[in-house]
Order: C-alpha cells, then structure tokens, then sequence
C-alpha cells in the first residue's frame, strides 16, 4: 500500500487494540495492562514502516531490473542487425557440430540454402566441418583456404573458441586482399616491363629489319625466303608479347566508375561486330537484367569482354561453318553474371589446370597472355572470372560481378 494509507491502516489497527483493552476493562472487571496494547500497536507502524522501506527497495530493484531487461533486449535487436548486415560471415556451431547461429553473408559465401540452423555443418560443407573437427582438436592449427564451389570465391576463416564449448567462425571472402595485391602486381610489372621494353625492342627491331633486307637481296632463293619468313613470324610474336605485357602495365591503378552495362554491352558487342566485319546475327546479346549496374573500371572491363569475345569468335570459327557468340547478362544473389558463350570445341581436359597460366595457348600464334591478362584485370576490380565446363558442346566463360561498390577499389 502507498505510503500514508499503510501508516492509517496501523493506526487503525492500535486504535482497535486499545478500544479492545478498554472494553475488557469495563465490561470484564478484569485487570488490563495497557502496556502490552501500547507495544502491539507500535509493531504494527514498526510493521508498516518497515514494511514501506522493503517496498521501496523492492521497487527500485524491479526498474533496474526492467531497464536492464530492455538494455539486453535492445542490444540483442543491434547485435543480431549488426551480424546480418555484416559483410562477413559469421557462423556460430556447438560441439556437437550443429550450427546455432549464421548470418546471410555465411549462408550466401558458403552455398548454405536451408536457413535452419539446427543441422550439421558436415552435412552442409563437409570440407569446413572436417576442418573445424581437425581445429578443435588443435586450437593453434590455421584454417586453409576453402573453396566451396566452381562459382563462389575463395575463403578466409578464423575461429574462437566460447567457454560454452560454442565455436564462432569469422568467414571473409578472400577477394578484397587478392585486390590489393593484384594492383601491387600490376604496379610492379609496369615499373619491370617499362625498364626491359626499350632494351628488348631496340634488337627485336634490328632483327626484323636485317630479316627483311636479306629476303630482299636473295629473294629468289626459296631456302632463304623460308629462313626469312621464319625471323619475321617469330619477330612479330615477341613484339606481340611486348605489346601485351606493355598493355597490363598502362593502367596502375584501378578508376572505377558506375556502368550500366544493358546499353554499355550493346554498344560493346556493335563495336566488335564492326571490327571484325561480320553479320550481326553472328554473335547475340541476351540482357536478362536490364538495369544492372556495376561499379567497375570501364576500360579495363572492356579490355576483358573484348579478349572473350575475340577467344569465342576464333574458336567458333574452327570448328562450324556457321560460327556463334551468345553474350547473357542476369543477375543472381546480388551477383551480375555476365557469360561468353560460343559454339566451338571446348577447353580441352588438358589446358583446364593452366587455363589462367601465361604463356598457355592451344590457339596457333597466340601468345597466351590474353586470358591471364583478362584474369589480373578481373581480380584488380573484384571480379571473377571462370570457364564453366557444364556448357555441354559449348565454351562459356563467366564473370562475377558484384553489384554492391566495393570501396577498396577507390
């Protein structure tokens, strides 16, 4: 009861103790020792006062109790926000294996579909269980890098050990670092192709031209026209190579800018119709997505269509008589995916480990360096770039582009 009302009851109450002893007294005859009255009726304000303190206390405790309880639960709201906005995947499992927690990111970065936390991570990336199992048996043993699929990047894990026995793994696509130091590469190579260019060329030029002048002085011998024409192949080859080295060390550093590619890749494909001089119909546009948009360095993105579109056009015109490139633009998860497909042979079983090697080319007269230079521009602009070798009697090469801007590109 409130303070004052709680004090009225007690008074009251000693009132009715007195009253009690004062009608013993004149009805009963009987002796009565008002002292006792007294003491009842102060224990009942001792009651009551004491009784106000405890409430107040208890009141005060019940506030901080309800302002803690929101505090947690509001944390709670924030942490659970913060985790599934994060870029990075967080993945909560118990020693039993099972997976507790997971953000988007984990599900998204390690192909996870099912949102139900309550399953084995075995069962859902059997790689990562056997290395989490192999981890908890030794806690200073690193995580290697785990590839998940043939369409998802390359990751980085780190995990914690709870006292609870719980295990939080920290998952990072590994993208943002391979940036940085393909950009570092790139830089580098520049600074080296720049300081051997001039040495190379100047006698690379010296003997193309002696080439050309001993097939003019003794061009009716055939076995001399044969050895000429040798040097001058072979000159052209090493000054293509230059050339193509000179190319990855123009642009140091990455300048992206916001493209919209539905009219950015028509007006490529036309461009490159044009030059080769063929009929439209030869190579098609499929926009499944037409406001995609990407934040990317336009030169060197057209640098790397350019290259596919030129690899598809040559190796469709081996193998048909009526050659065909197909260009597709969708968007998945998030994801801009943008496939070169054309009608040839294929990437033989072969050249599949060493597709992205330089200097590896079962094109004739190639030099190898297009589809390496195409994936170092990729992986300076956050992009990845595969063959997808589900593409039955076709080749299909496929970038990955993420829609969001990366700002470590800047």
């Amino acid at each position: 009861m409130p303070g004052r009302l709680s004090f009225f009851i007690a008074a009251l109450a000693t009132l009715a103790v007195l009253i009690e002893a004062a009608y013993t007294e004149v009805f009963n005859a009987g002796v009565i020792d008002y002292s006792d009255a007294g003491i009842l009726g102060a224990t009942f304000f001792a009651t009551a006062i004491l009784t106000q303190v405890l409430s107040k206390k208890i009141k005060e405790s019940e506030q901080l109790a309800d302002e803690r309880a929101a505090d947690i639960v509001n944390l709670a709201m924030l942490n659970d926000h913060i985790i599934s906005q994060m870029q990075t995947g967080v993945l909560v499992v118990n020693a039993e294996g099972k997976i507790q927690l997971s953000n988007a990111s984990a599900r998204q970065l390690l192909a996870i579909d099912n949102t139900d936390n309550q399953q084995f991570l075995k069962q859902c990336v059997p790689e990562l269980g056997e290395q989490l199992w192999q981890w908890r048996q030794n806690i200073s043993r690193p995580f290697l890098p785990l590839h998940v699929g043939p369409d998802l990047p390359e990751l980085a894990i780190n995990a914690i050990l709870l006292d609870s026995g719980e295990a939080v793994l920290y998952i990072e696509n590994s993208a943002a670092i391979s940036q940085q130091a393909q950009q570092l590469k790139l830089a580098s190579l520049g600074q080296l192709t720049a300081s051997i260019a001039h040495e190379v060329r100047n006698p690379l030029g010296a003997i193309s031209h002696a080439g050309e002048l001993l097939a003019e002085v003794n061009k009716d011998e055939p076995e001399t026209r044969k050895l000429t024409d040798i040097i001058q192949r072979h000159s052209k080859r090493v000054n293509t190579i230059i050339e193509t080295i000179l190319q990855m060390s123009r642009r140091k550093t990455v300048e992206p800018t916001v493209i919209v590619l539905a009219p950015w890749l028509t007006q490529l494909v036309t461009e490159f119709v044009n030059h080769k001089q063929m009929q439209p119909e030869n190579v098609k546009l499929d926009i499944k997505s037409p406001l995609a948009k990407v934040y990317l360095d336009a030169e060197q993105l057209r640098q790397v269509l350019w290259n596919l579109l030129d690899n598809a056009w040559h190796y469709s015109q081996q193998k048909n008589k009526d050659p065909r490139v197909q260009m597709i633009l969708t968007v998945e998860d998030e994801i801009v995916l943008v496939d070169v497909i054309d009608n040839g042979p294929g990437v033989s079983e072969s050249m599949l480990p060493v597709l992205f090697e330089p200097f590896q080319s079962e094109r004739q007269g190639g030099t190898g360096l297009g589809l390496y230079l195409a994936q170092e521009l990729c992986q300076a602009n956050g992009v990845r770039l595969n063959y997808v070798s589900e593409q039955v009697g076709k080749s299909c090469f496929r970038l990955h582009i993420p829609i969001r801007k990366q700002e470590n590109l800047k």
